[in-house]
């Protein structure tokens, strides 16, 4: 019969891949945009009962991370995912596109490295970034507590914002910051706008 695909997007927490601490590692805006170019012809390969689908369409919530889902930024920026959802159903990009992340680093390591370093020292982080015009690009770089760490979250947890750790950022020099780790031990997220 007929169908229809309700939601879809990037990557879900529940099927990411994951740190060894069991804390699920977020795709990047390039990989969240990759994967639904690569997953949309699969929906349509049905010509004659697929009737359409519904990208998974929040603006900008929490939900385990503020960009883990969010196809927009709270102050109106658009992710990589908008461009390509724009190519797929209009068969062209937008005039002005978002930045094309494709790397992001802490201490020279990316997050599938389970990365581990010791409460307050300073480390180096970098972003591999792009941008399609040729635009300037500024970044902004957080480090988040990690939710429900140690335990299944609820779903008021996995839902309710944590607070950036604004000590943590020493210092943002274009693609790159100096980020000193809590003195706390515990899973940390370091996030980059662009």
């Amino acid at each position: 019969g007929p169908y229809i695909v309700t939601e879809y997007g990037g990557e879900g927490y529940w099927e990411a891949d994951s740190t060894k601490w069991n804390v699920p590692i977020e795709q990047t805006s390039a990989q969240k945009a990759q994967f639904v170019k690569d997953r949309y012809p699969i929906m349509q390969a049905d010509s004659a009962h697929f009737m359409g689908s519904y990208a998974f369409y929040w603006g900008s919530k929490f939900e385990s991370t503020s960009t883990w889902f969010s196809l927009f930024e709270p102050t109106g920026e658009k992710t990589e995912l908008v461009d390509e959802l724009h190519l797929l159903w209009r068969h062209h990009y937008p005039d002005n596109r978002a930045p094309h992340l494709t790397e992001m680093r802490l201490a020279g390591q990316t997050a599938h490295a389970n990365i581990r370093l010791r409460a307050g020292q300073q480390y180096t982080a970098l972003v591999e970034v792009t941008d399609p015009e040729g635009d300037s690009l500024t970044t902004r770089w957080d480090v988040f507590p990690e939710v429900g760490f140690a335990k299944v979250p609820t779903d008021k947890e996995r839902t309710t914002s944590v607070d950036a750790l604004p000590e943590c950022v020493i210092q943002v020099r274009g693609k790159q910051a100096i980020i000193r780790m809590p003195t706390r031990p515990g899973p940390y997220r370091v996030c980059v706008r662009v």
